[in-house]
């Protein structure tokens, strides 16, 4: 049990490493790129002109993420594998059948458990008969 845990854990931190090791290496190349659009764009432009190319573009990314981060989805929640399959048949028409056969079993065993319970409370003296 302990070796599961402990090559799942080793697994998770190699996982982890690499994943940060490629962000930050992201992150230079795109610190490099966006220098290099500056000094593509100083050469056609002046400096002012390619500040504001730059801003603006960054500004419609971060507007177009944000969009993405707020917009929902109707999707419903994924739940474990076993669990799928009964929540997909809820809209079968075979599944109602059953379900509603199962609910009026139900009902039906209530009612005889009552009747029952009512049966043997009204032969008894005292209602202490139970032992």
């Amino acid at each position: 049990m302990f070796d599961n845990i402990k090559s799942k854990a080793a697994s998770t931190a190699r996982r982890t490493a690499f994943g940060l090791a490629a962000g930050v290496a992201m992150l230079v190349g795109f610190f490099f790129l966006t220098l290099a659009a500056w000094i593509v764009l100083v050469n056609v432009a002046d400096s002012l002109t390619a500040a504001i190319v730059l801003g603006a573009a960054y500004m419609g990314i971060g507007l177009i993420l944000l969009a993405f981060a707020l917009t929902r989805r109707n999707e419903p929640p994924v739940y474990h594998e076993a669990l799928r399959s009964t929540s997909q048949g809820a809209s079968d028409p075979a599944f109602k059948g059953v379900a509603a056969a199962f609910f009026e079993g139900l009902g039906a065993g209530l009612t005889a458990r009552d009747q029952f319970s009512r049966s043997r409370g009204a032969g008894a003296r005292n209602g202490s008969d139970r032992s």
